[in-house]
């Protein structure tokens, strides 16, 4: 007589039980029944011809041979499922989530540098202020300016949020005259709900320049950064500029640095990602190689 094939069903659900040593446990854990948990084992062990359990009243315990199979089981049962994972076609995406002036300015230009060096993986990019939940939202990643190191997830610092005075060059020779800002120069400033800060009043603060209340002084108001940068670009006027966000600009001279008084918060752009670990539908290394590559190029 031919040995029926060993019900693999049944030995996850041992395996869960053994586990938990609680059927009530194993049953939560794979989303079914206690009932279909102890029919399960019921199975299993009516293949063995022998107890796999001792069935007690606050729970269950393994038999010696129960113990001896969940041992094996286990490894078996590891070794299946990273076979099964090195032959399953991957979803290679990498989700990155940060404030839309960071994703324009300074992540999208060194997209391409990536997807040259492994056209395989698809980083895909949402511009939002919102903060995102890492642990259990659909985002890999996050880059965020944060007063210091998240406590609550994985952290690496990419650079300080520093402000500096920048205009056009011509801009700065009409109105920049012995490292001061001359009263008819306009200030563009840039009104952001989320930081709440006045970004140039904070830089008068810190280096006590009457000239930024000047009563007459000329200002523009924008409600983002990029805005601002913009019309410093075109000659409206002096802004305060994240430094790493006009790179492109300071490069090829559109913009020039005004005054070298920088203003430090004293906060950073961190990339941060969940302690849980990389997110279950995303292949094993394609997460860890984009974070990598990222600090490399900074």
């Amino acid at each position: 007589m031919t040995t029926p094939d060993l019900p693999l069903t049944a030995v996850r659900s041992f395996c869960a039980a053994a586990e938990h040593l609680s059927f009530k446990e194993a049953a939560q854990s794979m989303h079914v029944t206690p009932g279909a948990i102890s029919q399960q084992v019921k199975q299993l062990e009516e293949w063995f011809g022998l107890k796999l359990f001792e069935r007690k009243v606050r729970g269950v315990t393994l038999t010696d041979a129960g113990r001896q199979f969940f041992i094996a089981s286990q490894k078996a049962l590891r070794q299946l499922s990273q076979a099964a994972q090195a032959i399953r076609p991957e979803e290679k995406v990498v989700r990155l989530t940060t404030v839309p002036s960071l994703a324009a300015r300074w992540m999208v230009p060194r997209l391409a540098a990536f997807s040259k060096l492994h056209p395989q993986i698809e980083v895909s990019i949402d511009a939002s202020v919102e903060l995102a939940d890492l642990d259990n939202g659909p985002f890999d990643l996050a880059i965020r300016a944060l007063g210091e190191a998240p406590n609550n997830l994985q952290g690496i610092k990419l650079f300080e949020e520093v402000w500096w005075p920048v205009c056009s060059p011509n801009y700065k020779k009409a109105h920049v005259k012995n490292g001061v800002i001359q009263p008819e120069a306009r200030l563009l400033h840039e009104i952001n709900s989320v930081r709440n800060k006045e970004l140039w009043l904070e830089w008068q603060h810190a280096y006590e320049d009457p000239s930024i209340k000047v009563p007459n002084r000329k200002r523009a108001y924008f409600s983002h950064e990029m805005l601002a940068y913009q019309a410093a670009i075109q000659g409206q006027g002096i802004t305060l500029a994240n430094r790493p966000l006009i790179e492109r600009e300071l490069l090829d001279k559109s913009l020039v640095i005004a005054l070298n008084k920088p203003l430090n918060l004293g906060r950073a752009y961190y990339l941060t990602w969940s302690k849980k670990g990389e997110r279950q539908n995303n292949p094993k290394g394609s997460i860890q190689l984009f974070r990598r590559w990222l600090v490399d190029y900074l």
